[in-house]
């Protein structure tokens, strides 16, 4: 959602730059513990506030994931959840070997499924995830490594190999974003998406999104959005309240809308962010290069402490498509 150029006194815009490195994965997929509900630090560029009225905006593999690995030499078990659908595209496990987990469908050995990989390796607390959403499926679960518990905001779904929203297209409130998230990930985390955009967008405001420290339940959704607007327009980090969100001020800034320093996304580019503590980082990263999109430190009261990585989707003005969507994505604990 759009949410905006205004930045609550609150609020200390702070940089974080540190690499994430590629380590051991063993997902363990239980639900991560909420935080505290988002007091109304002004947000206009995330769900279309202040400038220029919108929201915060625009903008494989094998088959299902193995999901259930292990952690301690403990056996974990997988954490359901919907999501909407999409086709498969097929491709390759990121292998690894699992010290005793079983899958919710898939094979334990670093295998593939239908959908996306799980690397695992058993070594304790190190989670790693990836996925080129070859699957169709409405909304996307990958034998429930996804879900939405969320009654009142919209699904994503997965078709011909992308992941994207299913919006009707109002304008405005309420915000009620498409979104998929993981379970059960340690706080410190890394996540990225690779970009598909076509031409012919229409919307005013249309984002694709990386959700990191995210919990929800049927009435309640909070994580950090880390979002790209389709023009380059703007790129916004900031905290939802909980509740389905009906004006601006409900949300809180982290950082306020920033644009593209590269400009308008491009095929292949990717979304990326991560949190270590409490400060957030995105990048937008075109050949390799990553350029910092826009950072900053939660010091809230409300600051959320855990929660997992997932994606999202905003379109206002138009309905939801796959013209700005995600053809992939993988994430890992730092």
């Amino acid at each position: 959602m759009r949410l905006g150029l205004l930045l609550s006194a609150a609020v200390l815009v702070a940089s974080c730059s540190r690499e994430p490195t590629v380590q051991d994965q063993s997902h363990v997929a239980q639900s991560g513990a909420a935080g505290g509900n988002g007091s109304g630090a002004g947000m206009a560029g995330m769900k279309g506030g202040a400038a220029n009225g919108g929201r915060t905006g625009n903008g494989g593999g094998a088959s299902a994931p193995a999901v259930a690995g292990t952690s301690n030499g403990g056996a974990g078990a997988a954490s359901g959840g919907s999501q909407s659908g999409g086709a498969g595209r097929g491709g390759s496990s990121a292998g690894g070997s699992s010290a005793g987990g079983s899958s919710a469908g898939g094979s334990s050995a670093g295998g593939s499924s239908a959908g996306g990989t799980q690397a695992q390796a058993g070594s304790a607390g190190s989670f790693n995830y990836q996925t080129d959403f070859g699957l169709t499926e409405s909304p996307v679960s990958e034998n429930g490594v996804w879900h939405n518990k969320g009654l009142v905001w919209t699904n994503v779904v997965t078709s011909g190999g992308l992941a994207y929203g299913t919006q009707g297209g109002h304008a405005g409130p309420p915000y009620d974003d498409s979104y998929a998230i993981l379970s059960g990930w340690p706080p410190d985390q890394y996540a990225e998406g690779v970009i598909h955009i076509e031409p012919g967008i229409t919307g005013q405001y249309v984002e694709v999104e990386i959700l990191l420290r995210w919990s929800d339940g049927p009435n309640n959704s909070i994580g950090y959005e880390c979002n790209l607007a389709f023009n380059g327009q703007y790129g916004v980090i900031g905290r939802w309240p909980g509740y389905l969100g009906t004006q601006v001020s409900q949300y809180t800034s982290i950082c306020p809308e920033t644009a593209s320093p590269i400009g308008a996304p491009k095929e292949g580019d990717k979304l990326a962010a991560q949190i270590v503590g409490y400060t957030i980082t995105s990048w937008i990263i075109r050949d390799g290069v990553k350029h910092q999109l826009c950072t900053g430190t939660d010091t809230t009261p409300g600051k959320l402490a855990t929660g997992s990585p997932g994606i999202g989707f905003y379109s206002s003005g138009a309905p939801s498509s796959s013209k700005f969507s995600f053809t992939s994505f993988s994430a890992h604990s730092l």
